[in-house]
């Protein structure tokens, strides 16, 4: 009978071993199957997050073209019409000009 419990007690060891390894197993497995999940979400948001960075490169390359296309065509648009200011003008100037010539080429040679 004594055989008996020990038996009894080491076969109780024995599962309680096996279900501890196989408690080990499962948890490591698990761990496994965590970090392979974690890794695998970290790369899709690097992903999606490099995906985001380009298209707000882009928006904002775009918005900077459109700025400047903008800033060009006011520029422009000054530069004309300051052109058309002296073009309107520049009649008025030599006209001005030349009659101060004629004064002071009168004033020289009549008195």
């Amino acid at each position: 009978m004594r055989e008996s419990i020990i038996d009894d007690v080491m076969n109780d060891i024995r599962a309680a071993e096996d279900r501890a390894d196989s408690t080990v197993k499962d948890a490591q497995q698990q761990g496994k199957d965590i970090l392979l999940a974690a890794q695998e979400d970290a790369s899709r948001r690097r992903a999606l997050a490099r995906e985001e960075c380009k298209r707000l490169k882009k928006q904002s390359a775009e918005e900077l073209v459109s700025k400047q296309a903008e800033m060009r065509e006011n520029i422009l648009k000054k530069g004309r019409e300051r052109a058309q200011y002296l073009l309107e003008n520049k009649n008025s100037l030599v006209e001005d000009a030349a009659d101060g010539v004629v004064a002071k080429l009168l004033e020289k040679y009549i008195g």
